[in-house]
Order: C-alpha cells, then structure tokens, then sequence
C-alpha cells in the first residue's frame, strides 16, 4: 500500500513540473511600448537572399497566416508593395486559453502584421493588438498586457485577469517571428 501511494505522490509531482510555466518569458520588460503602442519588432537576416525572394517567401507566410486565421471578414492583406518590399495584414483569430469538450475559453485575437523586405534582411513588426473576450469590446493590449497591467505589484508573477492574455500573446508574436524567419530562409 505504501508503494502505491508513494507511486501516486510520484507521479503527481511529476504532472505538477510538466505543467508549470517559465514565467520569466512572461516578466517584466517582455511586452515592449513604443511611444506608448504595444510593438513587437524583430529584425532577421537572410544571407545570400535578394530582397524579391524574400519578398516572394514571406508573402506565402503571410497569405498563409491570413488562411489559417479562418475570420475571412476581417483578416486580410492589406498592402503588397514587391518594388518597395512591404507586406502588411490584418489578422483576426481565435486564442483559446482552455479548449476542452466542456469548457472553451477563448478570446478573439486581433493585431497587424508589418513586414519590410530587403536584401539579406527582414524587419518584422506586431501591433495593433487588441482583444474581445466576453462581452467585452476591443480591449487594448495597452490597457491589457503591459507590464503595469499584467504583472502582480511585485512583478515576480502574472495577474489572473490579464496574464493569462500576455502569455498567449507573447507565445504567438514568438511563434509569428519564428515561421516568418523560416520562410524568409526557405
């Protein structure tokens, strides 16, 4: 008997480690302002690559982003500018906080994405963003998941109301960033 619940105790240790968050991705100085706008930026090079091949690769990326978004009211590209490198997209789409068959929390994700191509280079950009979730309408990411609104008072930990929105979004613009550095190499 003692086996077993030692066993038990043994693996719910493990479950408990599994689930647990690196919270220092979510932290302070994770979301970055710029003039007061919540902008994710990252600029990448692609050695060996003109700007049209870039240009050509990131526009699948982002023709694929708005695919996948399935909000084909809202999300859509915006600008496609090959002679002066530009990509820009409205993008809606669904981030699910728990999707389970008895509970879905969800809200609907709303942001722009900013691309500008050149010879062996990409700059990136995230903003705009924004979020419905309830009966709540147009939620700015300032006024939601900057430092001062989405950390505890002592900053060591996420809010419960909020946090929970900075760490999806911080895990998408990642996520973002990463896929469209892939592509523009590929």
């Amino acid at each position: 008997m003692k086996k077993i619940i030692v066993l038990l105790l043994s693996l719910l240790t493990c479950f408990g480690y599994a689930q647990k968050v690196n919270l220092n991705n979510y932290l302070k100085g994770k979301v970055p302002v710029q003039n007061g706008s919540v902008v994710f930026e990252k600029t990448f090079s692609v050695p060996g690559k003109s700007k049209a091949e870039i240009y050509t690769n990131l526009l699948g990326f982002m023709q694929g982003v708005v695919k996948d978004s399935d909000h084909k009211d809202y999300s859509k590209m915006t600008l496609q500018d090959e002679k002066n490198g530009y990509l820009v997209s409205n993008i809606q789409e669904l981030m699910y906080f728990k999707h389970k068959s008895w509970i879905t929390d969800c809200a609907d994700f709303f942001y722009r994405i900013l691309i500008t191509c050149s010879d062996g280079e990409v700059n990136m950009k995230i903003q705009n963003i924004s979020y419905n979730y309830e009966n709540d309408l147009n939620i700015k990411a300032e006024k939601w998941i900057t430092d001062v609104y989405a950390l505890s008072k002592n900053g060591k930990t996420l809010r419960k109301d909020t946090g929970k929105f900075r760490q999806f979004t911080i895990d998408r613009v990642q996520q973002l960033m990463a896929n469209a550095e892939q592509a523009a190499k590929e």
